[in-house]
């Protein structure tokens, strides 16, 4: 019992520190972590509309999709709660993506250059558009920047500059904010 403890604060001091390469000293279990940084998911919105709702205050806040799909099954829904069985539909709206299961709509993406110029992303610290630098978001997120990296899209044929935070505490989803150059291009909802 003990070594577990033992072995949870070593993975906890790790964490905190950031990338396991870097040396840590006393004062390293008190810096924050990426575990620290969460951009609520039941807090953030696309102008009025939460980013995680219902088909209602969707359809009367946007109106009907531009377009409709069936995308599958998706790791976003528990199976126990929302059966496979029930498809999944993505919504499309100009430049903005959702994931709908039954009556639960979640944001999926939204893809600031598509997008109208202005739309917003809006959260009690931050507002996230296609002006938001990637500066702004270290303010809120520094761990997050930090550990940021560019990664290269083989099919858009480009490099984009991705951090990731998380959208719950203990979630193993997370939002992926793409930046070309030092501008917000996307923002997406992964789930593994």
């Amino acid at each position: 019992m003990v070594r577990k403890y033992i072995n949870i604060a070593a993975l906890y001091i790790l964490l905190s520190a950031g990338k396991p390469s870097e040396s840590l000293s006393s004062k390293d279990c008190c810096r924050p972590s990426l575990w620290d940084e969460v951009l609520h998911i039941d807090t953030l919105k696309i102008g009025t509309v939460p980013a995680y709702t219902d088909t209602l205050t969707l359809l009367s806040s946007l109106g009907a999709p531009e377009k409709t799909s069936v995308c599958g099954a998706s790791g976003l829904y528990r199976p126990e709660k929302f059966p496979v069985s029930n498809p999944i539909y993505m919504w499309s709206y100009k430049g903005i993506d959702f994931l709908v299961n039954g009556d639960k709509v979640n944001l999926k993406l939204v893809r600031f250059t598509e997008a109208p110029s202005t739309l917003r992303l809006t959260y009690p610290s931050l507002t996230l558009c296609h002006a938001t630098r990637l500066a702004d978001i270290k303010k809120i997120f520094p761990v997050s920047v930090r550990v940021s990296y560019d990664y290269f899209d083989p099919e858009r044929k480009e490099t984009f500059r991705l951090v990731r935070i998380n959208p719950r505490e203990a979630w193993t989803d997370e939002w992926i904010l793409r930046f070309k150059g030092n501008r917000l291009y996307e923002v997406e909802f992964w789930t593994p």
